[in-house]
């Protein structure tokens, strides 16, 4: 090819030494001289380039590809700019550099299989896949150059044969080139990089294509005993002869190559493989390991089994303090209801209120109402509390159980004159009555008309000047997440308060009892219990008569505990499900009880003297392992940063 006259140049590059000669053209060193940049300059013999080359070079951009720096024509001749390289894996001084590390040549052959993957995105094979066209810039990283013999993937090769035979696949010399035709270019690379020669080296160009067409290629193993048995057979599967028996694609490769420098087993291995192979590799630590499990097996039952019987000492503990707090929490519970109850029962002897009843004046008891509500006189500290008061509501109901007035949370609901005699706050307040008692009720939980709350009442009945029952006074006190400061959760514990279950109007829901407090609990809430220890300590506390009831303390063989309570609220909050342990305790005669409960599976402790010692021959049986486990894999952390070196 005859170049321009002295000085050299093409178009605005000025041409120096020439770096290579091929069947399309040559390359040469070139100054760009508009940048000043020291650029590979590529010109083509033949004519005009082909539109496969221009479409090639014009959209391959890729960090393992050689970058095209201009495409262009001077004087009829074709050029390509690229960037300059330094050298190619042609070259016995790059190549003796992967021959002496393995792991490096499986590192460049993913590389340049993530190019060539990229390659195939794009729709283009290569079909010239060989140590000449990698190529390695200032840094030493490695990249694919020369696409002259590229072809799109979907055009037809009509029986052309190209490439360079060595590395060329079965199919590929009969013209007929596929994605895996250029693994098989990848398999050739590795395996030279691996053993220092190709897998077929005939002289004999004849003999050449048959050892391709027919004969398997050598263990590489055979070659180099020291090598990677999972690395060769990544090798060998690209060589397969059959091309679905080839991984499937460039990047199938790559990933099979970056889990082998990464120390993890082929895809697809299975687990008694994975473990026989660390067995295998690291024969030492799996000895010991195995004498300190065999150790453990013998110690582990005596741990476990004074494991249980400690949990089941600290549960039989737990319980026994679950029964002691309910106890002292249904003590406070009680003291609180006994200064609500003498509020209501002040209330209920206000002359203007006893007044008001007698001469049916509503307009009166509605005023009265809403004055309780909004503070009472608590008679024991003649307090005036009005922001923390448990009532929500306070009622007057006439001799008949007919609602005269309310006052409370405002409702649209119109329930003043509506019957409420079968409501048990009526019936135990009557019942006083009827007896002449100077006495208060805790009504069972009810679901209020008023406001739709889950609610407990106290009532008390208001007596005429004749001292005869002519009304009842009640104060209703919602259910919530501790009834106004009426219970106390601690940390540790759950506290619950249960009362029995009021009839109603329409179907009753599940469940005997309601439960009025609870941790998670918004004002009116309330969950149906049924429960049997509940039901059992409500009847044995409240007695068969109302006129009975006091606000006395319970016995104390009425405290109760079990080992399998089961939170209601667990339907709505998840976290309370399961088996808890619990203690029960009435809350005086009012038919409330107090439950205390702890999770059931409490955090192990040893606090025996023998379950310290046994955890500490644990930890010095299984020491030596771990130490020689941490040794091995700094180890070979090590060794891999001197062969990487």
């Amino acid at each position: 090819m005859l170049l321009p006259s002295d000085p050299p140049m093409i178009a605005s590059y000025r041409l120096g030494p020439v770096l290579g000669r091929g069947t399309q053209g040559e390359v040469y060193e070139a100054l760009d001289t508009r940048t000043g940049l020291v650029v590979a300059l590529k010109l083509l013999h033949g004519g005009r380039w082909s539109a496969v080359e221009m479409k090639v070079c014009a959209r391959l951009e890729h960090p393992h590809i050689v970058r095209i720096l201009e495409i262009g024509e001077h004087d009829g001749l074709q050029y390509i700019a690229m960037e300059r390289m330094i050298g190619s894996l042609a070259e016995d001084a790059h190549r003796q550099r992967y021959l002496d590390s393995p792991d490096a040549a499986a590192g460049l052959v993913a590389k340049i299989a993530e190019a060539v993957h990229y390659h195939h995105q794009e729709g283009i094979l290569h079909r010239d896949l060989k140590p000449a066209n990698i190529l390695f810039d200032s840094i030493g990283e490695p990249k694919l150059a020369d696409f002259g013999v590229a072809k799109l993937v979907d055009e037809s090769d009509h029986g052309t044969i190209a490439g360079t035979r060595p590395y060329m696949a079965a199919e590929q010399l009969d013209g007929h080139t596929t994605v895996r035709s250029d693994i098989y270019g990848l398999g050739v690379i590795l395996y030279e990089l691996l053993t220092g020669q190709r897998p077929f080296r005939a002289a004999d160009t004849a003999e050449l294509i048959r050892e391709i067409r027919e004969v398997p290629a050598r263990d590489p193993c055979k070659l180099r005993p020291e090598l990677d048995v999972d690395l060769t057979r990544i090798c060998l599967r690209c060589l397969e002869k059959a091309p679905e028996d080839r991984y499937g694609s460039a990047e199938a490769l790559e990933s099979a190559l970056v889990r082998h420098l990464n120390g993890e087993l082929p895809e697809g291995a299975s687990r008694r493989l994975r473990l026989w192979r660390w067995c295998l590799r690291n024969s030492a630590t799996a000895g010991l390991i195995a004498a300190t499990l065999t150790f453990l097996l013998i110690l582990v039952p005596t741990v476990l089994s004074l494991a249980h019987e400690h949990a089941s000492i600290r549960r039989a503990q737990a319980m026994q303090v679950n029964t002691s707090s309910a106890a002292m929490v249904a003590g406070t519970v009680l003291s609180q209801i006994r200064a609500l109850s003498d509020a209501v029962a002040l209330s209920a002897r206000d002359d203007e209120l006893v007044a008001a009843v007698q001469e049916g004046d509503t307009a009166v008891q509605q005023r009265l109402c809403e004055a309780l509500y909004r503070h009472y006189e608590d008679p024991a500290q003649r307090l005036k509390l009005t922001d923390n008061s448990p009532f929500n509501t306070w009622f007057v109901l006439d001799a008949t159980g007919r609602l005269t007035a309310q006052y409370g949370k405002e409702t649209e609901v119109p329930i003043i004159g509506r019957d409420f005699a079968w409501r048990d706050y009526f019936q135990g307040a009557w019942e006083l009555g009827e007896a002449g008692l100077d006495a208060t009720y805790v009504s069972s939980v009810f679901q209020s008309e008023l406001d739709g709350y889950h609610k407990f009442a106290i009532s008390t009945p208001i007596y005429g000047d004749d001292g005869e029952p002519i009304g009842v006074l009640v104060g209703a006190v919602p259910t919530a997440a501790n009834l106004g400061s009426l219970v106390r959760h601690d940390l540790q514990n759950i506290t619950a308060l249960v009362g029995p279950r009021d009839h109603e109007r329409e179907d009753q829901p599940d469940g005997s009892h309601w439960i009025l407090v609870h941790p998670d609990y918004v004002e009116g809430e309330a969950d149906p219990l049924t429960n049997p220890q509940v039901e059992l300590l409500e009847r044995a506390s409240r007695g068969a008569l109302r006129v009975e009831q006091s606000l006395g303390l319970p016995a104390p063989s009425l405290v109760q505990s079990s080992d399998d309570y089961r939170d209601p609220t667990a339907t709505r909050h998840p976290k309370y499900a399961g088996r808890w342990l619990a203690g029960f305790a009435p809350v005086g005669n009012t038919g409330l009880v107090v439950v205390v409960q702890t999770e059931y599976d409490l955090p192990p402790r040893f606090e025996t003297q023998f379950g310290r010692q046994l955890a500490l021959w644990a930890v010095l049986s299984a020491a030596p392992g771990a130490l020689l486990m941490l040794f091995a894999a700094w180890h070979r952390r090590r060794r891999s940063a001197r062969r990487a070196a």
